[in-house]
């Protein structure tokens, strides 16, 4: 894991997640799980990019300010593949009590699927 993406973590974690409870990160496939009470929300990807967690209606909401899906292309063997994350516009990672709503509601859309 490169120490870009591991300043990248640390920008996110303690500063535009700062003051939020309850928020952990896991390395993971070169980047970052980021956790809210056991709950994965978000990746950061080993370019350095936040995605949040989405299913079909959470979409929407994203696509209305032109956010974009983490596309998985890793395989050299398949085709890539559209990941249930989509990229956090930075209106919102600027607004913190807009952030606090955008993190619950992917921390909901984790808490279901894991129910599943």
């Amino acid at each position: 894991m490169s120490a870009q993406v591991k300043e990248f973590r640390d920008y996110i974690l303690y500063d535009v997640f700062e003051g939020i409870p309850n928020i952990s990160s896991q390395g993971m496939f070169g980047g970052f799980g980021i956790y809210k009470s056991g709950f994965i929300f978000a990746i950061i990807t080993s370019e350095s990019e936040l995605y949040f967690k989405v299913d079909e209606a959470l979409k929407e909401k994203f696509q209305k300010y032109e956010s974009r899906p983490f596309i998985y292309a890793g395989n050299k063997n398949r085709e890539p593949v559209e990941m249930p994350y989509w990229s956090l516009p930075e209106e919102i990672m600027e607004n913190k009590d807009l952030l606090t709503l955008w993190i619950e509601d992917s921390v909901e859309v984790s808490r279901r699927s894991k129910g599943k």
